[in-house]
């Protein structure tokens, strides 16, 4: 049974955390091939005063360090297949041409 334990700063929104739970579970349960219900995650929160990133404090961090943040719906999306052109599918691969070397 899987427990994932996540930690963030405080101050998400209840619908932000909400979707991080979900897509943890899906990636985990697909992965492992489980049911839903034997993945755990834990959310922890803390103050931004107690979180420090290369020794400064998050509350003292500008807010454009909130923009370097990854997306969470592109870093859990699934990858889409690219389909392939029909002119690759109906050509035979060709084999490598290599010119033989003579005998000694």
């Amino acid at each position: 049974m899987p427990f994932i334990a996540v930690h963030i700063a405080r101050g998400r929104p209840l619908e932000k955390r909400r979707r991080l739970a979900i897509a943890i579970t899906d990636a985990v349960t697909e992965i492992f091939e489980l049911d839903r219900s034997a993945t755990q995650v834990l959310i922890q929160e803390h103050d931004r005063d107690n979180w420090a990133i290369g020794g400064e404090l998050l509350s003292e961090k500008q807010s454009s360090a909130a923009s370097q943040l990854p997306d969470l719906d592109a870093l859990f999306k699934k990858p889409i297949a690219k389909p392939v052109p029909k002119s690759a599918a109906k050509s035979s691969p060709r084999k490598a041409t290599t010119k033989s070397r003579p005998r000694r």
